[in-house]
């Protein structure tokens, strides 16, 4: 007996972007199922086990470097299976040596093809928005009445730089279990007909469209009333969309930001409840738009007959500003006790502050009775809803570890990397300190943790802050790396010039630092550097502090 020939194929239809694999920057896992072919038939239920070696920077093999073969007539097969750092990986690149129960070999075994390059999406990007082209009294809607009404799903993907992904494809669908495949669907790209056929998001399993990104990153539909067809005009639900990547076993469902409500609708008479308020704002709310906060949403059950079922949905404008749903929930999911509600009970709900809008931001809710009937509408509370101030290092932390030194990344003669010009405490970091490569980060070594250096695993974060990618507003975006080693080295490239003891030398790409400007006023935004140590007592660096401004230069 011996071994004919060795198959790996992906497990799965994974999302691709040409020929990258596309993942999420959550933790993510990819599978390949290998089988073994024998040529011997007397030998139909032979086993074994594969080593798996070449493993790529950033890949881990969940079952471990040895995985067993499942017996199976002549060809036993494994799931070789590896978990994916975000922080990391840039590729799928493994091999395989299959070794026979009797002790037969093979030849060390690459995928059928050359190492596959990953594609990180940025983080949040896969939330879906809504537009509405009618809107009975002034409600987020698609009016079933009105044969001319649709409403317009879309989706912007881009990499975690910020530079959108074309020809990805994406399932989109309602986050719940509505029938809404009667409709009349385009895609917003290629007008082209849409149908649902056996499409569905696997997390919630609704039915889903599958559409392509263009070259902009966009995808989505359009939703409209098929003509004639009167029947839908007694239809009423709620939808909020969600978005999924194609294929996967660890793709993650993304909910929409927007809810829609499809049915007749009218106000006339319509009951009124008291506004809602968020909790402790009075009248102002401050927030991180990078971050994940919440603040609590206060409302009173002031319509006949609460109940738990009972649907609300949380809409953001007003007759001045387009109303924009914002969060679809239940009366049950803000009843923490779980009993019923009674008469003017207070109704409590964590909402995500990123799901409000930045400036003047009035807030209202509806509420929808069982049956999607019966509603009643709040009056309007007003908000003004303002970014924190940029992302800064803590303060009140021991402070205890040398500054960090920044050197711009040269190339030399030999075409190999050394250090150019040191870039001081409070320089202005531009294109030509960066477009060589990024710019290292020296961490001096030291036996004991203390004012001339650390030892040990560090953990190094940078503060970006300004335009990014040619926006409108000044963010903020810092980012922490993998931990990385100080110990008794020679530091790479030589220091020897700059007079740099043991340590390490840590390179920012030039990826991490390009494209971010000046706002209007003209003065660049701080960009800040520091390091601590991974131990129990945690000290931190003095901060390298300086500004960015390194849009490349137009030649």
């Amino acid at each position: 007996m011996a071994i004919q020939g060795v198959s790996i194929v992906p497990k799965y239809s994974y999302s691709m972007s040409g020929s990258n694999l596309v993942l999420t920057p959550d933790t993510s896992y990819v599978t390949y199922k290998v089988t073994v072919t024998v040529n011997d038939a007397s030998e139909r239920n032979t086993s074994g086990h594969l080593d798996i070696s070449g493993i790529a920077a950033g890949l881990t093999c969940v079952e471990g470097n040895k995985i067993k073969l499942i017996a199976n007539d002549m060809a036993p097969w494994a799931d070789v299976r590896f978990k994916v750092a975000a922080a990391s990986a840039t590729k799928i690149d493994f091999k395989v040596t299959p070794t026979l129960d009797d002790g037969q070999t093979f030849a060390a075994t690459q995928p059928p093809r050359a190492p596959i390059n990953i594609t990180w999406l940025g983080a949040g990007v896969l939330y879906p928005t809504l537009a509405t082209a009618s809107q009975p009294d002034d409600i987020p809607a698609l009016d079933t009445n009105d044969p001319t009404a649709n409403a317009k799903v879309t989706v912007k993907v881009t990499d975690s730089s910020q530079a959108p992904i074309a020809n990805l494809s994406l399932l989109i669908g309602p986050s719940g279990q509505q029938d809404i495949t009667r409709y009349q669907y385009l895609d917003v790209n290629t007008s082209a007909p849409l149908t649902f056929g056996s499409n569905t998001i696997p997390s919630t399993g609704s039915p889903a469209l599958l559409v392509t990104t263009d070259a902009s990153g966009q995808a989505g539909f359009t939703m409209s009333i098929p003509p004639g067809d009167d029947s839908l005009a007694a239809l009423a639900q709620f939808i909020s969309w969600g978005v999924q990547l194609q294929g996967g076993e660890d793709a993650t469902y993304f909910p929409s930001t927007d809810a829609i409500f499809i049915g007749p609708l009218t106000s006339e008479d319509a009951p009124t409840v008291p506004m809602p308020f968020i909790y402790d704002a009075q009248g102002s709310l401050q927030f991180d738009p990078k971050g994940n906060n919440e603040c609590t949403l206060q409302m009173t059950a002031e319509w006949d007959n609460p109940s738990n079922s009972d649907n609300i949905l949380v809409i953001v404008g007003d007759d001045d500003s387009p109303p924009r749903p914002r969060q679809l929930l239940t009366v049950g999911q803000c009843n923490y006790g779980g009993d019923q509600p009674g008469p003017n009970s207070t109704l409590m709900y964590l909402l995500d502050v990123n799901r409000l809008i930045e400036g003047y931001c009035p807030l209202r809710f509806l509420v929808f009775k069982t049956g999607l009937s019966d509603v009643a509408y709040s009056h309007a509370n007003l908000y003004t809803i303002t970014k924190l101030p940029p992302v800064k290092p803590l303060g009140n932390v021991n402070r205890v570890l040398p500054i960090p030194r920044l050197f711009c990344k040269a190339v030399g003669n030999n075409a190999q990397p050394v250090l150019g010009d040191e870039l001081k405490q409070g320089a202005k970091i531009n294109w030509n300190d960066i477009n060589r490569g990024g710019i290292y980060v020296y961490i001096p070594y030291a036996a004991t943790n203390g004012s001339t250096g650390m030892n040990g695993a560090a953990n190094v974060k940078i503060y970006r802050n300004g335009i990014y990618q040619g926006g409108a507003d000044v963010v903020s975006l810092p980012k922490l790396y993998p931990p990385v080693q100080v110990g008794d080295n020679v530091v790479s490239p030589d220091g020897t010039a700059y007079g740099l003891g043991h340590g390490l030398l840590m390179l920012i790409p030039i990826d991490d630092l390009r494209n971010w400007n000046a706002p209007t006023d003209g003065m660049p935004r701080p960009f800040e550097v520091e390091y601590w140590d991974d131990s129990k007592s945690r000290n931190y660096s003095v901060v390298w502090s300086g500004v960015i401004d390194t849009v490349p230069v137009k030649k």
